[in-house]
């Protein structure tokens, strides 16, 4: 099993936050070389002093005591020192690795957002990040400062009994073996701890984003259910990881033990022959036992190792995600709005029929252009390619006679305004998420040009009774506004833009009546000197299109304004007149409930 990482690209994302990492490897060096010191002046107290006491002691009293406390005082300065510059630098480098991850994410393909769940998106940004270079360089820190200090260490053992020091060291291969043996099984339980954490974070995302669904259906009990055995696959791992992680101590403790228990019954035997001093033997056995923590703590590092590798491993696979194709060099500041598609065809993955086959149609500059059928007639995924969120399989789509392929992608995009069924709204200001302009961005915010698209979108009233105006918070995703108010909301964005081509995807689908009236005609008043592109369930909405396409699997099957299409009795009409017979069952329905 694979369990490395690429350490050289690890390496070269360190090095600008090395400066911190040398100061603490300078202090760990101090720390480590002050070790062997105190069981030294241990043994020289014990046999200088104690023998000089009958005769007067040659120095003042006060003099090992100010050494042990000044040694002391070093070692600690040392050690805050190599902590301090070291958390700084490691989280410099999160910082700026997270900062990398979301810029790669906000530019590589579109597809990367239906390949992957959001959740895990979040996950390695947030959470894998912290883990894999905190891990990492923890870990690292760790295995340098504890073997600096067990090298100093077994350097003053070896000085002052190098007998005994050799039956030490027979102990580390059996902890070398004891770490080998459970390391592969570490690697393979953090894994699916990974997976396991990515489907849990996956299902509190789904229950906060439906809860409305999971309320009215009742589901509370089965999403529980669900919750609880992520939960219990969680809580299992994580048993047999400190499992496999506990049993390196424990081993490794009994191993060294049994050296330790051998090399006092040899200590004692030499004392008391004398060819070992009582300072000597009170020393070597202080330092010996100041070996075991830090060889405790060389055997917790493999763990945090491998978590960070894993956690690597992810985020460096989202740093090498394909950004988007931007090879073009077309640019110019305002279009003239002509749209050509010309034998069109897009295949999805995994999928047998083009969701848009073989399609051509010319739309004029300032025309306005309704795509209407029904879902999974390939009106959503036209108007995607149309900002090449989506890549054609086939054919080409032309803008002002240019490919889209051959505008520079921000030119493109710039003539371009959309408004979604599904508006999102940024944690910001009310004029911010009007104006796309956020904290942090060049440029300065129209204020006038944002309370007249709010007017023309019949949401300036609204707007300034909130506590603080244009400046008022609008929160999470603006959840505090009503659906219709949200979408508005994104109708002033549109009018904001001023784009030369507009793409309405079902964009009055939550207006109540009198709003969906005021705002089809400020769009009408906006539309003028505009190619406008309405994808529309509601045919109602439509009636004043220059022209409708009827589309059906991907195909064009009818084309007219609405009142030719209307007498031609075909595929369009049988849309307006099912629609009606719906319109007229929900009225009777509300009628019923109002008479009850």
């Amino acid at each position: 099993m694979n369990y490395s990482f690429d350490v050289k690209r690890f390496l070269r994302d360190l090095k600008p936050h090395q400066a911190g990492l040398w100061i603490a490897l300078v202090c760990s060096i101090v720390s480590a070389a002050i070790e062997p010191i105190i069981p030294a002046l241990m043994a020289k107290l014990l046999d200088t002093s104690v023998a000089n006491t009958a005769q007067g002691i040659n120095y003042p009293v006060w003099a090992i005591p100010l050494v042990i406390v000044g040694v002391f005082t070093l070692r600690a300065g040392a050690n805050y020192l190599s902590s301090y510059v070291m958390t700084r630098s490691t989280q410099s480098m999160i910082a700026d690795i997270r900062t990398r991850l979301f810029g790669r994410m906000l530019h590589s393909e579109p597809s990367l957002f239906e390949r992957q769940p959001s959740s895990m998106l979040i996950n390695t940004i947030s959470l894998e990040t912290q883990n894999a270079v905190g891990s990492l360089v923890n870990s690292v820190q760790t295995f340098v400062k504890e073997g600096l200090s067990l090298i100093a260490l077994v350097g003053f053992l070896f000085y002052t009994n190098w007998r005994l020091t050799l039956v030490a060291m027979c102990v580390l291969p059996v902890v070398a073996l004891i770490v080998r043996f459970t390391r592969e099984r570490l690697f393979a339980i953090m894994r699916s701890q990974q997976s396991g954490t990515d489907q849990m974070t996956y299902a509190v995302e789904e229950n906060v984003l439906a809860y409305r669904v999971v309320r009215l259906y009742g589901t509370q009990t089965s999403q529980h259910s669900r919750f609880r055995e992520i939960n219990r696959f969680l809580r299992n791992a994580a048993i047999k990881m400190n499992a496999a992680g506990s049993l390196i101590t424990p081993l490794s403790q009994i191993a060294t033990s049994i050296a330790v228990a051998i090399i006092v019954t040899m200590a004692l035997q030499q004392s008391s022959s004398g060819n070992l001093t009582v300072g000597g033997f009170a020393a070597y056995i202080t330092t010996m036992l100041m070996t075991v923590p830090r060889a405790k703590s060389l055997s917790d590092v493999w763990p945090g190792i491998q978590r960070g590798s894993i956690a690597l491993q992810r985020i460096y696979a989202l740093m090498d995600e394909k950004l988007e194709e931007d090879k073009g060099t077309h640019d110019v500041e305002r279009a003239r709005g002509d749209i050509d598609i010309d034998g069109v065809t897009k295949l999805y993955a995994n999928t047998d029929r083009p969701a848009v086959d073989n399609l051509s149609l010319q739309i004029k500059a300032g025309e306005t252009v309704a795509f209407v059928g029904q879902s999974g007639s390939g009106k959503t995924t036209l108007v995607n390619l149309l900002p090449r969120f989506l890549e054609p399989t086939g054919g080409q789509i032309r803008l002002d006679g240019v490919p889209l392929g051959d505008w520079k992608l921000a030119a493109l995009r710039r003539q371009m305004a959309m408004v979604n069924q599904d508006v999102v709204l940024f944690n910001d200001t009310v004029a911010a998420n009007v104006a796309l302009l956020m904290k942090g961005d060049e440029g300065q915010i129209d204020m006038d040009r944002v309370r007249e698209a709010l007017k023309r979108a019949h949401l300036l009233h609204f707007v300034e009774g909130l506590p603080n105006g244009l400046e008022t918070h609008v929160g999470h995703n603006g959840q505090t506004f009503s659906g219709g108010q949200r979408q508005r909301m994104a109708i002033a964005r549109a009018l904001y833009r001023d784009a030369p081509v507009l793409i309405l995807d079902e964009a009055t689908s939550a207006l109540d009546a009198e709003s969906e009236r005021l705002v089809q005609d400020a769009l009408r008043n906006l539309t003028t000197g505009r190619t406008t592109i309405v994808v529309a369930h509601r045919l109602s909405t439509i009636q004043h299109a220059d022209r409708i396409v009827v589309m059906d699997q991907g195909h064009i099957i009818e084309t007219g304004n609405y009142g030719e299409l209307m007498r031609k009795d075909g595929a369009f009409a049988r849309l307006v007149a099912a629609q009606m017979a719906v319109d007229t069952t929900l009225r009777g329905q509300s009628d019923v409930q109002t008479t009850v």
